[in-house]
């Protein structure tokens, strides 16, 4: 049986080009696999913004119920094939499990999208939305304007999350994925295409970002599109939206991770130190993954002593193999990581609760770090070093809440960062009437999200992507004023 072979291309007008200019090699930082990728130039990102505005007024036609029926045809007929996954795996460097879990979630996406827009927006094409205090309508219409986003590498389903927000908001898009894993975009532009959404409404774009040349094809994109999404790192986040004009918060969105979590006095440990696993060490650097813990109280022995016992169970081997649960990491991160451990062990500062084990120049064993007072400047709370987790204790809840928010302004425009809270009551209802104080406290929080007793990870059914509504973000507010009954 002949394997077909991924092809990377452009998606420019409903198909697949070759760039104008070539291409660039991109290379796998963990296994013998390599791609050729566009290396677009100016007259490539001419044809996808003429064929977005041939697109934008079939696309802002199209009715609410069409935008729906779109992705939820998406959502049938998404599949991840092995070969799919095996290069997402070779890009990547994650587990297979994780992989296959977070491409999948692709197809939860278009659903809950489509079911989340209807609810939140009315539109002006096949729904008028919701009364207002019986006076008339507010309601959404289609963005007037292209949109250009760009998406990391870190997660299968960043293009699905994108996508699916630009087609219920009846938008035209150019999408330049991250050069380490261009593929999947690729995927799903080319489905919601082939479901529906007019050719030209969604275009991927690659270019080798690594050439000092590629800038002006960066700001050209930034410079014609009226509204930037960027989603993935801060650092990449500053680069791309280095001038004031490019950053207008009117036009601009942007995710980045950085996420905290506090453990109130009481929580079930147990419970708390599975969540955690899940939210940080079963991940590398994805932008929602929790790398910082505050522990309120008297439980922070406990709850190490409970972290190390699923430490030493983590598989670390090969990210191909099914039951691998810790992969591989870029060498320039796991670099990283081996710097801050020799520069804790010499001033003596951070206390490492297991071994550092960099078992190979891709891997290395989960890290517990423990610090003895909580420290926003410490390389373990500021990085999100890839299969760390640090943890410190503080007396009250009024000190954990002011920690996350210090944490927070190393990130002055950082307005999205999630914050999972475990306390002992099984709702966040019953915590609010419980503790009244408290309830203040987390209202203060500078997050966009707040996950009660739930990993931050846990965005599947992926409605509000670090606090973000890009369907809300995307179109233009109306009302309409009815005479008052």
């Amino acid at each position: 049986m002949q394997v077909r072979m991924i092809r990377i291309a452009n998606f420019i007008g409903g198909s697949l080009q070759d760039s104008l200019s070539g291409t660039f090699h991109v290379s796998s930082p963990f296994f013998e696999y390599a791609l050729d990728v566009p290396n677009s130039c100016l007259l490539d990102a001419g044809d996808a913004f003429s064929a977005a505005k041939a697109a934008q007024g079939k696309c802002a036609r199209l009715s609410i119920d069409e935008r729906c029926q779109i992705l939820q045809r998406a959502a049938e007929k998404f599949v991840l094939s092995d070969e799919e996954r095996a290069h997402l795996v070779k890009m990547q460097g994650a587990p297979s499990r994780f992989v296959e879990t977070h491409a999948m979630y692709s197809r939860q996406q278009f659903l809950d999208t489509a079911r989340a827009a209807e609810q939140r927006h009315g539109f002006i094409l096949g729904n008028l939305g919701r009364s207002v205090s019986g006076h008339g309508f507010e309601l959404n219409r289609p963005p007037e304007g292209i949109v250009a986003a760009f998406i990391p590498p870190n997660d299968p389903a960043e293009a699905a999350f994108v996508m699916s927000h630009a087609v219920m908001s009846g938008a035209t898009l150019v999408l330049k994925p991250s050069r380490a894993e261009p593929y999947m975009a690729l995927k799903v532009a080319g489905l919601l295409t082939e479901c529906g959404y007019p050719p030209g409404g969604i275009s991927v774009l690659h270019w080798n970002t690594a050439e000092e040349s590629s800038q002006g094809l960066t700001q050209a994109l930034l410079r014609d599109s009226k509204y930037h999404v960027v989603m993935g790192d801060y650092e990449t986040a500053h680069s791309l939206l280095g001038s004031v004009e490019n950053r207008n918060a009117a036009r601009c969105v942007f995710s980045a991770g950085r996420s905290k979590a506090i453990v109130d006095e009481g929580a079930d440990l147990e419970y708390v130190a599975e969540c955690l696993m899940a939210a940080s060490l079963n991940w590398t650097n994805n932008c929602v993954s929790t790398k910082s813990v505050v522990v309120v109280g008297n439980g922070l022995e406990t709850l190490i002593s409970l972290l190390r016992i699923k430490c030493d169970a983590a598989v670390v081997d090969n990210p191909l193999h099914s039951d691998t649960t810790i992969g591989y990491v870029d060498p320039k991160l796991l670099d990283k990581v081996e710097e801050a451990v020799r520069g804790q062990t010499e001033f003596g500062y951070a206390e490492f609760r297991n071994e550092f084990v960099r078992k190979s120049r891709v891997q290395m064993r989960p890290l517990l770090v423990q610090l003895p007072h909580p420290d926003v400047e410490s390389p373990f709370v500021s990085h999100e070093l890839p299969y760390v987790l640090t943890v410190m204790a503080v007396p009250t809840f009024d000190d954990a809440v002011r920690f996350v928010n210090e944490a927070g302004t190393a990130l002055p425009e950082k307005k999205s960062m999630a914050v999972s809270l475990y306390a002992p009551s099984p709702s966040l209802e019953g915590f609010v009437k419980q503790n009244a104080e408290k309830a203040k406290s987390v209202i203060g929080l500078n997050a966009g999200m707040l996950f009660y007793n739930t990993p931050s990870t846990a965005l599947s059914p992926y409605l509000r992507h670090q606090g973000i509504d890009l369907t809300g973000f995307l179109c233009s507010p109306f009302t309409i004023v009815e005479p008052k009954t």
